[in-house]
């Protein structure tokens, strides 16, 4: 089963490997029931259109204190470095499958319904490793 980020990237595979991906797009893949103790992801955030969204429903799926392992390229925080990436940013979507160099995807994973518990940095802050638990209250049933 693969689940691929992007429409620009699905056509991509279509063409090269003549194979259609079973769930399109994060967006709309749905687990009505389900919930998953740790949910992993290696440079998505990225590609995904519409990250705040993506983040939203891994939440969703995330059972209660569940684990979001990410590591993604992120948003430099040095004022001159930044600014490349926001200038490298439109051609770089067009040569990489819309992948964004410039998402502050840290922010993203904090305001929408994750807490950070440990960020590890490489090559100067543009890889971060990012362990956060879900913070979902258990709900009594009557």
């Amino acid at each position: 089963m693969r689940i691929c980020s992007s429409q620009h990237y699905i056509e991509l595979v279509q063409r090269r490997h003549r194979s259609k991906p079973l769930m399109p797009m994060l967006k709309t893949y749905h687990v009505p029931i389900i919930h998953f103790d740790t949910i992993v992801g290696m440079l998505v955030l990225c590609t995904i259109p519409d990250p705040a969204r993506a983040i939203d429903e891994l939440h969703r799926v995330c059972g209660i204190n569940g684990r979001l392992l990410l590591i993604e390229h992120v948003r430099l925080r040095q004022p001159a470095l930044d600014r490349l990436q926001d200038w490298l940013t439109s051609a770089w979507k067009r040569m990489c499958a819309g992948c964004h160099l410039n998402r502050n995807t840290v922010e993203l994973v904090e305001r929408n319904g994750f807490h950070i518990t440990k960020l590890t940095a490489y090559h100067g802050g543009l890889f971060v490793v990012i362990e956060a638990r879900s913070q979902k209250q258990r709900t009594c049933t009557p």
